[in-house]
């Protein structure tokens, strides 16, 4: 994010006359603030769907009644902070303890791959799209 957000701020702030740039700003500024509060809703739902299908796997090994079962799914919701339920045995609590580590290990690392993935596309469309329109030619 760092790395991109000084070069699109300058590009905008270039790309405009000194006389509208407090309304470029503003609008840039505006930009960016709605892209992260979208960025956190659509990715952390992506997580819950992501928790909740590797939980399901997960589960699926496990030799739980299917009551317990739809319990322990209840917590999905709940992500890397899913608590076993109590009437979850000794024997299975840990299982299920495990079943929920490794369900957020996998949603995150699915999470992460989507935005490398993004992280990638971004830089491939600015290679693409942006042009240097100060480089002289001869």
């Amino acid at each position: 994010m760092s790395l991109t957000v000084a070069p699109l701020t300058a590009t905008v702030m270039g790309s405009v006359s000194d006389h509208f740039s407090g309304t470029a700003s503003g609008i840039n500024n505006a930009m960016t603030r709605i892209a992260n509060v979208f960025a956190n809703a659509i990715f952390g739902a992506l997580a819950v769907l992501f928790f909740s299908g590797a939980m399901q796997g997960e589960l699926k090994k496990l030799s739980l009644k299917e009551k317990d079962k739809k319990t322990v799914m209840e917590q999905s919701a709940n992500l890397g902070n899913a608590k076993v339920p109590a009437g979850i045995d000794g024997s299975n609590k840990k299982a299920v303890e495990i079943a929920y580590h490794n369900g957020f290990i996998s949603a995150y690392g699915n999470i992460m791959r989507i935005c490398a993935g993004l992280g990638f596309l971004g830089a491939l469309m600015s290679a693409v799209f942006i042009r240097n329109s100060a480089v002289k030619k001869e």
